[in-house]
């Protein structure tokens, strides 16, 4: 082979692989999957806390009158006073988590600290209805909504709490007390994850706790029956357990 014959090949050839590179960068590159790791973090698990805040609502009495149909004062009447206070506590629950959608349950146990005393000069004697709270827990559902570490969420279920509530006139005259009393509760709150296994809440709750019978020892019974309801302000503190980051796949 000549050497006019070398050089033509090797120009043929340039042009061959040149030509080849030309029309590749015509035609549009292949999809590639790449997985990336973007932090998604997770609600599911156990959590304990702890919760302060404050308590406000109403306590009435209704006058039922005695079996004779002879009220204290008024049939039907009402004496009715304000009631609020400190109220703190603990609590625990569990979270599950599908996708944003987080439900769950949660406990708890705390002191609810309402105050109230209403007088009253009824006919010529004076008389108060007296609320003082005591220990209170609820058991409640909570379903949500989860934005990474954010968790917006609607909450509700039972509610039991002592308020030891009566209706005293003079001193010789005293009722029996509500005691301990059951009812409902529903709220909402918003909880926000400051580290991986610390989030901070704030959370409002409504409670009723329905009505209950007292009798007051005046030489006869005058029955009445007191109610109390309230709302709840409170913010908490949780420790989230397995609890973690999960991987998000996304294609390109």
């Amino acid at each position: 082979m000549t050497l006019r014959t070398l050089l033509a090949a090797s120009i043929a050839l340039g042009a061959l692989t040149a030509g080849a590179r030309a029309a590749d960068l015509g035609q549009p590159r292949m999809p590639i999957a790449s997985a990336i790791a973007a932090p998604a973090f997770s609600w599911a698990g156990f959590y304990f806390g702890l919760n302060a805040g404050y308590a406000f609502g109403r306590t009435a009495a209704r006058d039922l009158g005695d079996i004779n149909g002879t009220p204290w004062y008024i049939l039907g009447g009402r004496f009715s006073t304000s009631a609020n206070g400190f109220t703190g506590g603990a609590q625990a629950g569990y979270n599950w988590q599908s996708g944003r959608i987080v439900a769950g349950f949660e406990a708890d146990l705390g002191y609810l600290g309402t105050r109230g005393t209403g007088l009253y000069n009824a006919g010529g004697l004076d008389t108060f209805i007296t609320t003082r709270g005591g220990l209170a827990g609820t058991l409640r559902g909570r379903l949500g909504v989860a934005a990474d570490r954010a968790l917006f969420y609607v909450t509700g279920g039972a509610i039991a709490a002592n308020v030891n509530s009566f209706v005293p006139s003079f001193a010789a005259f005293r009722t029996s007390s509500t005691g301990a009393q059951i009812g409902w509760t529903v709220g909402a709150g918003i909880e926000y994850a400051v580290a991986q296994n610390w989030s901070i809440k704030a959370e409002y709750l409504y409670y009723d706790l329905g009505s209950k019978r007292v009798v007051m020892n005046n030489g006869g019974i005058s029955p009445f029956d007191i109610r109390s309801n309230g709302n709840i302000v409170r913010v908490g503190v949780n420790y989230l357990f397995n609890t973690g980051s999960s991987a998000v796949v996304a294609r390109y």
